[in-house]
């Protein structure tokens, strides 16, 4: 399909948060994939000198319409991308949105099969429509294909994540309770029926929360299979949220207080199943050894039981 030929405003939001790096590859690679878009990346704090790398790299590509917006003040993640949501909808209302993480590079058919797919469901009432998710350092390697909140064991199931796309034979939609905001598509229209990202999580959940939210508003979320997004996983944050490994200990702290956050705002009434399941967590930490993990889940659960 091609995007000019149906008209499409399309505004593309990434949140640089000091990988430049991986924010200039991806770019690259929308340059490389399409044309004429609007592309508004926000850079939080200006680390490792970013707005200057960034700003280079803007002013050699020429096929789309770019610009950065300096955000000083580290809000987090919802509130960056809720700056550039803010100017899509002063400037085009009518327009789609597309939240993009910055440590992602795609190819020429995800954009355009991300967009078919919401026109072939247009009639579903559609929110979000999320790409599958790929290993960025293996093509064939899922890392999220949809998901659904079991609230029966207060956790978080993946659709067929670790596994090869190769050996798969997956439908082209699925029917998702979240879509994931490496990659996430709506029309700028869903904004005034569910509201902006959340912002009070700082960092992870607050896509789920969205998505939640939207869900329990009549919309539906899908992810269309056939547009694919390749993914560094925890680039930017030091943390494989699906796994928990490979953490710091200052973005660690967030995914697992916001993961009681979310049930306790979201269904109190599985907030002890949650606490369980964390305590469960420590546990297993410990006995593999983990001390490190492990107090930093420990330290989430204290801290939450103060605030009780």
């Amino acid at each position: 399909m091609n995007l000019d030929d149906k008209h499409f405003d399309i505004y593309i939001i990434l949140v640089n948060y000091g990988n430049w790096e991986d924010t200039v590859m991806c770019l690259q690679s929308i340059e490389y994939c399409s044309n004429g878009l609007n592309i508004i990346i926000v850079d939080v704090s200006n680390l490792n000198n970013s707005l200057k790398f960034l700003k280079e790299t803007t002013q050699k590509l020429t096929s789309n319409n770019y610009r950065i917006i300096e955000q000083k003040e580290n809000k987090g993640f919802a509130a960056a991308c809720n700056i550039g949501i803010q100017i899509t909808l002063r400037e085009n209302p009518g327009s789609f949105i597309w939240i993009l993480n910055n440590d992602t590079v795609i190819d020429h058919e995800t954009l355009p099969n991300l967009v078919n797919c919401y026109c072939k469901n247009a009639d579903r009432n559609i929110a979000f429509i999320g790409s599958l998710i790929l290993d960025f350092s293996d093509h064939d390697l899922i890392q999220y294909a949809g998901g659904e909140i079991d609230l029966k064991r207060a956790i978080f199931k993946v659709n067929e994540e670790g596994k090869k796309l190769s050996g798969l034979n997956l439908p082209e939609e699925i029917n998702t309770d979240w879509v994931i905001g490496a990659s996430m598509l709506f029309h700028a229209s869903v904004i005034s029926k569910i509201g902006f990202m959340p912002e009070d999580y700082f960092l992870y959940y607050e896509d789920i929360e969205w998505s939640l939210k939207a869900n329990q508003k009549g919309f539906v979320n899908i992810v269309c299979t056939k547009s694919h997004v390749y993914h560094k996983q925890g680039s930017s944050t030091g943390l494989e949220y699906s796994t928990g490994q490979n953490f710091n200990p200052v973005t660690a702290k967030y995914y697992y207080s916001n993961y009681l956050k979310f049930f306790k705002k979201n269904f109190p009434e599985k907030l002890n199943r949650a606490l369980f399941m964390m305590t469960k967590k420590t546990i297993g930490q410990l006995m593999r050894f983990n001390l490190s993990h492990s107090v930093i889940i420990y330290k989430a659960l204290i801290s939450h039981l103060k605030k009780t």
